[in-house]
């Protein structure tokens, strides 16, 4: 299924929940209403299928000039929901407040310090990146390809 790949707390609850589309881990990492998800998609004029996979951005399908409309979109939706859950203020992320969700969404989860880090660690790679959308889809491939590695990574080591 699609999914944006991304987020703030939602980068950490993302990219390490068992949930299968970006927008339902989302969703539990925000606590967030329905009309809240609905809202931000429909006024980037997006629906899930439009969303990119944390596999499409690994495998480099976001790249091109063909995509950049998407890329923009995705980006603008991840502003629109880190701005509706008091976590970005203009094009600033206010990391004490995703580190403060990650805690309580995670809640003692053994992947929480996994979560801590890859969100400190993606917050400062987007830091100086100051349009919003753009510092959206930029937050969302960090996320997407820290995901994925920690989740891969998790998996040769059970090997």
């Amino acid at each position: 299924m699609k999914v944006l790949a991304f987020c703030t707390c939602v980068l950490a609850l993302i990219c390490f929940s068992s949930a299968e589309t970006t927008g339902e881990r989302l969703k539990q990492a925000f606590s967030l209403e329905q009309d809240n998800f609905d809202n931000c998609l429909t006024a980037n004029n997006m629906t899930a299928q439009d969303l990119y996979t944390d596999v499409n951005i690994v495998n480099g399908e976001h790249e091109g000039a063909e995509n950049e409309e998407r890329r923009k979109k995705n980006g603008c939706t991840l502003e629109c929901l880190l701005k509706a859950e008091g976590l970005m203020v203009g094009s600033d992320i206010k990391e004490g407040k995703v580190h403060a969700q990650i805690s309580r969404t995670m809640n003692g989860n053994s992947m929480e310090g996994k979560a801590h880090k890859l969100a400190r660690d993606c917050i400062r790679e987007v830091k100086n990146i100051t349009e919003e959308c753009e510092k959206g889809f930029s937050l969302i491939v960090c996320l997407a390809k820290g995901g994925y590695k920690a989740r891969n990574h998790g998996e040769h080591e059970r090997e």
